[in-house]
């Protein structure tokens, strides 16, 4: 099974991860040092994030190779962007639909209301002008009113205080069309965030073709069987049973703020959200907390790039 975790020892197995044990200070340290690994194709863990008693791994899909790995494919250094997006479309054309669980890994730990507080995970400030502390390997599970019909992509989150996040939500995503449809029918939306996810899931989330399409059935497909899913303790969605850290939370339309991160382009990408009011998190008893770095890191862009090749639409 390619949980988060099975993945994370795959590559320190075969040379590919390093680990530093040394204090990181998870405002700007921690990212340089993301960056400079990133550049030498290793994937690294945190152990000791000043602040956390959470280890950080990131790096983990810095490249095609890592891809590749993934889906299994011998021949690595010849696998291509369209042999990804082959691949892709073959899982959405033949889709495998999740398995629900009574329970999983990611309920070993639960948290509900004020006991749930976002300062214990040890999320990062990766560039000079970011609006603070960005959760940036999120998949964030939300359900249209209308359908009720479940959308997973990929959002990153700024944290605001302890239990509230703002979710960027960019003006051609299915959470913003999610989010408007809710407002005007004068309802709230609940959604939860997966941090520490199988990385099949990950690219499903990040690339399917419209919103008749399961992701969860894409990641079904890539893994080449069902994924576990498990219900939230404060709202119905359905999350990865697998995942490291799920947020519970549901938004907040009476506050909402302006964002900016830097984005793979190479330029910062500014936002104006409604607020995320956290009402729960559930996590594993020693969980991964997985980082993207922004901005031009390897892995933000290989997720972006190859997500375009993936028939992105989150």
């Amino acid at each position: 099974m390619p949980e988060f975790r099975n993945f994370v020892q795959t590559l320190e197995e075969r040379g590919k991860l390093v680990r530093l044990s040394k204090e990181v200070d998870p405002k700007f340290e921690l990212g340089a040092l993301i960056w400079k690994l990133e550049q030498q194709g290793k994937a690294v863990i945190f152990e000791n994030v000043k602040g956390s008693d959470m280890p950080v791994v990131a790096g983990v899909m810095n490249g095609l190779d890592r891809y590749a790995e993934l889906h299994g494919i011998d021949d690595i250094p010849h696998f291509t962007h369209r042999d990804h997006a082959k691949v892709m479309q073959h899982a959405i054309e033949h889709p495998i639909p999740p398995r629900e669980l009574n329970t999983g890994p990611v309920k070993e730990v639960i948290q509900i209301g004020d006991d749930a507080n976002l300062y214990d995970l040890p999320v990062p400030t990766f560039c000079e002008d970011d609006s603070g502390a960005f959760i940036t390997a999120a998949i964030g599970i939300s359900r249209h009113p209308d359908t009720s019909e479940l959308n997973v992509g990929v959002y990153r989150a700024l944290v605001v205080d302890e239990r509230t996040l703002n979710i960027n939500m960019s003006p051609t995503s299915n959470l913003r069309a999610i989010v408007q449809a809710a407002k005007e029918r004068g309802e709230t939306v609940p959604i939860s965030l997966a941090i520490g996810n199988d990385p099949l899931m990950i690219m499903a989330a990040a690339g399917k073709p419209d919103s008749s399409t399961s992701e969860y059935a894409v990641a079904g497909a890539l893994r080449k069987e069902a994924l576990d899913v498990v219900r939230c303790e404060t709202n119905d969605l359905l999350v990865p049973a697998h995942a490291e850290i799920v947020i519970e939370g549901e938004i907040d339309f009476q506050n909402e703020c302006a964002q900016q991160f830097g984005e793979f382009a190479g330029q910062y990408g500014p936002g104006v959200n409604p607020n995320f009011r956290v009402t729960a998190i559930t996590q594993r008893k020693e969980p991964l907390f997985h980082a993207i770095f922004g901005e031009q890191g390897r892995e933000h862009f290989t997720l972006g790039f190859m997500s375009l090749y993936g028939l992105r639409d989150t």
